[in-house]
Parts: C-alpha cells; structure tokens; sequence
C-alpha cells in the first residue's frame, strides 16, 4: 500500500514537471510568434505573405500597407496581381511570383509595382516558399528602390553628359598629374596640341610649354589657389609651331589623388586680332599726331623748297653756291619722304587708285632700291599683266620698302626672290579678306632672318633693330596695304631667310596711260589765283607761277576773299583762268566750302585743290568735288608747271 502511493507520487511529480515544461514551451512559442509578428509588423520593408497556389495574399505589414498606397483590406484576399501593373501580369500572375515559385526562387528579382493612386514604383523582391499546416506559402519581401534608380540614372546621364561633354568639347580637356603627366584627353586637346594623348602620354606637359617655367607658375599658383582662371601662356605644337592658350585648371581628387582638371584654349585667333587692334590703335594715335604737325610742317617744307627752288633757277653761273643749295634740296626731299611717311598713318590720305601691272611696280621699286649693290634678282613672274586698282605711289612706296629692308639684312650681297601669282580665296581664309581673286606678291631674302621676340613687332611705328632709320618704313607699308583692302605677312626663320607676302585685290581693269602734255615746256600766260592762309606759301607760290611765263597772279588768305576776287574779275571781264585753292584753312573758309561757292558763280571755274594734309577724301577723288587737278605740299616749281599747264588745257 505504502509502494503504491509512493508511485502514484512520483507519476504525479513527473506529470507536473510534464506540464511545466509543456508550459514553459508554449510560453516559448508565444514570445517566438510574438518576436516574429513584431518583426513582421515593424519591418522596414514590406512584407506580403500569399498562397503560393492560388495567389491570393493572407497577410501582409504596415510597410506593405504604405507602399501599396492600400489598406489592410484592401490587400488581405486579394489577389497578388493588383500590387502589379498590367505588363507585368503573364497567366493571371506577376513574373516574380511566378519566378519565386519555380527556378528563381530566393533570388532577387527587380519589378514594379503600382500603387492604389496609380503611381509605378521599381522595387526588388526575395521571396522564400514556406510551408503552414499543410499549405505551400511564397513569402515576399519588397524593397523600393525607386529613388535610388532615379539617382542611378540621374548619375548614369551625368557621366553620359560629361562623357560627350568631355569628347565633343571645342576646347582641349585633361587630367594631369601633378608632376605633368597627361592621364587623360579628349579629341580637342590632341587637335590643340599636335600630339595624340598616347603621345602626351610619353611626355611631360612642361615640354610643350614655350617658356618652360611657365608651368612651375602655374603649378605654384594652383597650389596657392587651388584654381587658376583663364591664364594664357605660350605653347608649342607637335610640328613645332607656336600658339596662345587660355588654361583654367583645379586640382581635384580622383582616387584618393590629388590631379589637376585642365581646360585648353586655343586663343591665337583672339590675340591676333587683339594685336591687330593694338596696332591699329597706335597708327591712330600716330595719325592723328602726324595730321596735328603735317600741315604746318608741310606749309614751312613749302616755304623752303619754293624758295630753294627759285635761288637754284636763278642762280646760274656759281656753281659752288648751286651746290650747297642742290644738298640743301636733297636734305629737305628726305625730310618731305619722312612727313609722307607719316602722313601714310593719318586718317586722311586715301589712296586715288587705278588699275596698274603690279609686274611694272616690283621691277622699278627692285631697281631703285638694289641699284648699286651686289645683290642678285630672281623672278617668277607670269607673262600676262597682274593687275590690281592701287595707288601707284603708295604701291610703289611699299615695295621699295621692302626691297631696301632685304637690301639692308644682306650688306654682303645675296639673293632677293619675287614670285607673283593670282589665287581664289575663300571668306576669312585670310584675317579680314572677303571672298575673292587676289594678287600674290612674294619676296624671299636669304638675309639672316628676324628673331622671335622682333617679328611680332616689325609693323609696329618707330620699331627698329637698325642703327639709322626712322622705323617708319614697314608701318607704312602696313597702312597702305590695309587701306587698299589687302594683307601683309611678314615671316622669318632665323639665321636662314625672311619671307615677306603682300595681297591684293586682283582688277580686270585696263592700265590707264599718262597723257603728255606738250604744253609743259611751252611757257604760260594767263592770271591764275592762289588761295593759302601761310603767307609764305602765297609769297613764294606767286614767284615760281610768275616765273612760268606771262602770268599775272593774285593771291588770298581765305576761301572768303577767293570768292571775292574771282567774282570781281568775273564782272570786269577778267576772269581767271585758274583757282589754286588750299584745302585746310585755320581761320577762314577752306578749299572744300570755296569751290563751291565758285561753282556757283561759275559752272566753268578751273580749280586746283592744294593741301599739305587734310583728313578729306577730297585728294583721292577730286574731280568728284568739282576740281580739276590736285598738287600736294610742298611743291616745287616743275611740280607747279605740270598741273597748271593740265587744268588750263582742260
């Protein structure tokens, strides 16, 4: 009895024990189910949970619920296919769930998804197969990726961007290293350069540089600043020419090291013009200096040579004194060639142009300028005339430049080569020229050439390496080409020879022939009236018409008193037969203002228009201002006989 209640005892204690343990692993399964549904129901991503046969979902958590746009309801069973936009529905089910139920199940697949307000959102979906009391269940896990793939695609099109940006730019970009290596360039760099990058590659960027410290300036003002902008420097390309660039370059890190992000300019162009107008600029400035001094400078050469030129004529039998006043007529020539010269720069003194054998003009220029010397002459000329509309003068004013700055680079004697020909170009193929046919002109010395640093400035006024000379010579000729619609290029290789090439506008014209006048030697008679506000120009301009023959003469000092004086000889039946009438006047009427008052009185009135600088076109085209003839001061008395004889035989 006592046995059986001890073991009746212990099957109670064992049963107890049974039933903690029992509830101990209840208790264990509660608190697992109930980690599980807050895991479930707090999880980041959302969670739909639905047969893995039918597709209608069971189950889902809040973040389902906020991607979805939908409530619990509206998703618990449903259908799968509703959380899925159209396309992507095959069979009556979405492809990832019927993907996750066969061969991809557990793998990642990218879908989308719609919302209840319509929006398509892309998510990634890992779903697993679980089995629940006998039911085969997909349990899916979606993550919305939509902003990061919208950041994807937005870096995506910004490396597109700056990968075109990057190939097509029409500036040379690269990556440099800091100790000059080029790691990388697009297309316009190796145009820029010369170089491919493969080439660049190979060689330190301060190799290029012109001035090779250049770049450690530049790398210390980097360094300094971080950036540098738009810095221009002189570079060299692959064939060795020279070219201007603008650099604007950071550094920057790539890859955890420091380079620098470089952006190349080619800016020749830019400086060429800009020097262009630099230079244009300062031959305005010299015009309007030469204008300022010309007139009067010319009134007192005007002064000087008449008189000169009047003591020599009657100074017949002493031929010391003729002497002295011969040399004194030849220092006032060189002093009347240099106000020319500068008179070339002023705004006025456009060219009175004709059509003209540039053939004719580069032979008597070669002959004046070489004559005497050693050296020899080599042309290539075509046989038919060349013709360009020029003004003969200053044509033959530029070529004789030419000639004599060869002659001086070869002392020693050498070889002058003259090569013309005729050639089309295309707009802007060079500087300003405009479309067209062109006259070629060049001139090859084999001199000792010009150095670098000199040969930008060789057109520049008062510029000279030589000991005499007044620098004016090239300037000129730069003015008279420009004025002429052409182009000058001047081009040198130092120690070996200098290149000079003049364009200009080819003519079709036909060479107009200078009619004599057999009256020149014939002496004159009439009464002629001289308009100047320079007594001694009036003085002396009397004296040298007197001389000419029977002549009575009048003078004015003002475009007023003029048209006084010829209207009177008008009434009185005296009429001059012609008007000397100086253009610039200081204080009083001008040349312009009087011949038309004089054409008014008189539609037949025979003028001569006279000035020693004037900013009017009135000397280029003076027959258009109802003149006849023109004279520029100062004049001799030969200079005097010759137009006055052409006016009175009009």
């Amino acid at each position: 009895m006592l046995k059986t209640q001890e073991k009746t005892r212990e099957q109670l204690l064992k049963d107890k024990d049974d039933i903690t343990e029992s509830k101990n692993g209840e208790n264990k399964l509660k608190q697992s189910e109930e980690r599980y549904k807050a895991q479930f129901e707090h999880a980041l991503d959302a969670i739909v949970i639905g047969d893995a046969e039918t597709g209608i979902m069971i189950d889902c958590n809040e973040s389902a619920l906020t991607l979805f746009g939908r409530t619990r309801s509206e998703i618990v069973g449903q259908h799968q296919r509703i959380l899925h936009p159209p396309e992507e529905i095959k069979d009556g089910f979405s492809k990832s769930f019927k993907q996750h139920t066969k061969e991809k199940e557990g793998q990642i697949i990218e879908e989308k998804i719609i919302t209840k307000d319509g929006q398509i959102r892309d998510v990634i979906i890992l779903a697993s197969l679980v089995k629940s009391g006998g039911r085969k269940l997909l349990c899916g896990t979606f993550r919305d990726v939509t902003e990061r793939k919208r950041l994807d695609e937005a870096l995506r099109e910004s490396e597109e961007r700056y990968r075109t940006l990057f190939e097509q730019a029409p500036f040379g970009i690269g990556i440099i290293s800091l100790d000059g290596k080029v790691l990388k360039g697009n297309p316009a760099l190796e145009s820029i350069s010369g170089y491919t990058i493969d080439e660049l590659h190979n060689i330190n960027i301060s190799d290029i540089y012109l001035d090779p410290e250049e770049r450690a300036r530049v790398i210390a003002a980097v360094k300094k600043h971080g950036r540098i902008i738009a810095r221009q420097a002189r570079f060299k390309r692959k064939d060795g020419t020279e070219y201007y660039a603008s650099i604007t370059t950071k550094i920057i890190s790539i890859a955890g090291m420091n380079v620098l992000h470089t952006m190349v300019q080619d800016i020749s162009e830019h400086i060429k013009i800009e020097m262009e107008l630099q230079r244009a600029q300062k031959l305005e400035s010299l015009g309007l200096l030469a204008g300022g001094i010309a007139h009067d400078f010319n009134n007192l050469l005007g002064g000087l040579f008449g008189s000169i030129d009047l003591a020599r004529m009657n100074i017949r039998n002493d031929i010391e004194a003729r002497r002295h006043l011969d040399r004194a007529m030849q220092c006032l020539s060189l002093a009347r060639d240099l106000t020319h010269q500068l008179l070339t720069f002023a705004k006025g003194g456009l060219p009175e142009k004709k059509p003209v054998p540039v053939q004719f003009i580069i032979k008597q220029s070669a002959e004046i300028a070489i004559s005497g010397t050693t050296i020899r002459q080599q042309y290539s000329l075509p046989p038919d005339a060349l013709m360009v509309e020029v003004d003969e003068g200053q044509l033959h004013q530029v070529f004789t430049n030419v000639f004599i700055n060869s002659r001086q680079a070869m002392p020693n004697g050498g070889t002058i080569q003259v090569a013309a020909y005729t050639r089309e170009l295309r707009e802007r193929e060079i500087d300003d020229l405009t479309e067209g046919s062109y006259v070629f002109v060049t001139i090859r010395d084999d001199g000792p050439g010009i150095a670098p640093d000199y040969l930008p400035k060789v057109f520049d006024p008062f510029f000279t390496t030589k000991q005499t000379g007044s620098g004016l010579g090239l300037a000129a000729s730069y003015s008279i080409i420009k004025k002429h619609g052409g182009h000058i290029l001047i081009e040198s290789e130092l120690g070996k020879c200098t290149l000079v090439t003049i364009v200009l506008p080819a003519s079709t014209g036909e060479p107009i022939e200078e009619k004599m006048n057999p009256a020149e030697s014939i002496p004159l008679s009439g009464r002629i009236l001289v308009m100047d506000d320079q007594e001694v120009i009036r003085k002396v301009a009397k004296t040298m018409i007197e001389s000419l023959g029977t002549i009575e003469v009048e003078c004015a000092a003002t475009g007023e008193k003029a048209i006084e004086l010829y209207g009177r000889s008008l009434r009185e039946g005296r009429k001059f037969d012609v008007v000397i009438l100086d253009l610039t006047v200081a204080d009083g009427m001008g040349g312009e203002k009087t011949i038309r008052s004089l054409l008014e009185i008189d539609p037949h009135v025979k003028a001569i228009v006279s000035s020693g600088y004037s900013d009017s076109p009135i000397l280029a085209h003076h027959m258009e201002y109802g003149f006849l003839g023109k004279i520029a001061k100062p004049y001799q008395r030969d200079d005097l006989l010759k137009v006055i004889s052409e006016v009175m035989n009009t």
